[in-house]
């Protein structure tokens, strides 16, 4: 995919050079490569064109030019996210963008994979064309209020913002969701796509939300899976009261309130025992495959 520069312009033909025309425009001087252009040229024509750089740097034309409508925002799928060369998303099948850096996109962590989509605005430059994330006004602006029978459902939502202390996300009917993070299983990428459970709606219409299903179905599957765990290790997890939210989390992908209750389930049906922070399988419980 290209990178566009410029808006169209008229360029005048100098002259053919097989491969491609040599164009000028003012004190500018281009090629226009015969792949990009829809019939043969002469000497003295004018063509209106649109100017990108090749991966070498070089200047050059395409007369066909994107649909970009630089008022309103959209979700574009995201075609390249690394640190050498930034984040860039789809104007169309043959254009890009790069994405201007906004505060949520300073930490590449939490970068948008390709393929994922971001919520921007195209816009020209006096670079080229950008793409323009939104901010939290422009989203404030753009939401619709969500009806209040969502709540206690499960729903899907793109992230649009990571900060650490919670993630925003906007459904495809533009309903705003916030997950603090402790309701976060993990903290999520901006571009993700979740699908999260609606445990409260605000006077304005937004919507809090939870990566967590309901605390009676959690613990059950909690207790399951840190009860594998500890099959796992042998019989023995070196994990209890004493240890950190972090490490907690870091290791099982669980709050210590979550981590607490599934270890509390497990110590009321006698599956386990504590001792010493350590967490320890009853006999009945050891594996004898």
């Amino acid at each position: 995919m290209k990178q566009l520069f410029s808006r169209m312009q008229r360029w005048n033909v100098l002259n053919d050079k097989g491969e491609y025309y040599v164009l000028a425009s003012g004190a500018q001087i281009a090629r226009l490569y015969k792949e990009d252009t829809d019939g043969e040229l002469s000497s003295g024509d004018q063509v209106e064109a649109i100017s990108w750089f090749d991966e070498e740097g070089n200047k050059r034309l395409d007369v066909h030019m994107p649909e970009v409508e630089e008022e309103g925002f959209a979700w574009r799928a995201v075609v390249t996210s690394d640190a050498d060369h930034g984040i860039e998303v789809a104007v169309d099948e043959r254009w890009k963008a790069p994405v201007e850096r906004h505060d949520y996109l300073q930490d590449e962590s939490y970068w948008p994979a390709p393929g994922e989509f971001l919520f921007v605005h195209l816009e020209y430059t006096a670079s080229g064309l950008r793409a323009f994330p939104a901010s939290e006004d422009d989203v404030q602006q753009l939401m619709a209020p969500a009806p209040a029978e969502l709540h206690h459902t499960w729903v899907s939502a793109t992230v649009y913002s990571s900060p650490p202390f919670g993630a925003f996300l906007l459904t495809t009917d533009r309903y705003k969701i916030f997950v603090h993070e402790s309701d976060w299983t993990h903290r999520p990428r901006v571009g993700e796509e979740l699908k999260v459970r609606i445990t409260h709606r605000q006077e304005d219409g937004s919507l809090n939300a939870s990566m967590y299903p309901p605390k009676e179905i959690a613990i059950s599957e909690d207790a399951r899976l840190l009860l594998e765990r500890i099959q796992q290790e042998g019989g023995t997890l070196p994990f209890g009261d004493r240890s950190s939210p972090e490490t907690i989390r870091k290791e099982f992908g669980l709050s210590k309130a979550a981590f607490k209750r599934a270890v509390g389930s497990l110590l009321k049906e006698k599956r386990i025992r504590q001792e010493n922070n350590t967490l320890i399988l009853e006999s009945s419980e050891e594996r004898t495959d």
